[in-house]
């Protein structure tokens, strides 16, 4: 498969299977939570869950665009369930008008480059 093909797949994949956030009528994924609803949505098992498996797709799908562009991914090992929501939480404390697709933004920012090779 070449590499524009495979990014087209994971593209089509990634947007059909993003789940709406029900609570606020936002069907565009749960990136888009404001950063004042973080704490509420987390706070239960079902919401945590959701947006722990929605960030960390999010930083994949991104490595899948920069990898087929770049030959280059954001290195996401060492991620845990506590590091990433605790970075979402502390962005989002600083910065409360925003999204949480900015929080996972600026986390996977942090996270080294690595070259990809085939």
């Amino acid at each position: 498969m070449t590499p524009k093909l495979y990014l087209l797949a994971c593209s089509v994949a990634v947007l059909t299977a993003v789940p709406a956030h029900g609570q606020s009528g936002n069907v565009g994924g749960f990136g888009w939570t404001k950063c004042t609803e973080f704490d509420a949505f987390v706070g239960v098992p079902q919401g945590r869950t959701a947006i722990l498996g929605w960030a960390m797709g999010f930083m994949s799908g991104v490595n899948v665009v920069t990898t087929a562009r770049d030959r280059s991914f954001r290195d996401l090992s060492g991620l845990n369930a506590d590091l990433v929501i605790g970075s979402i939480r502390a962005f989002c404390d600083a910065h409360p008008d925003a999204s949480v697709v900015s929080a996972v933004e600026a986390l996977q920012i942090t996270r080294p480059v690595r070259p990809f090779i085939q």
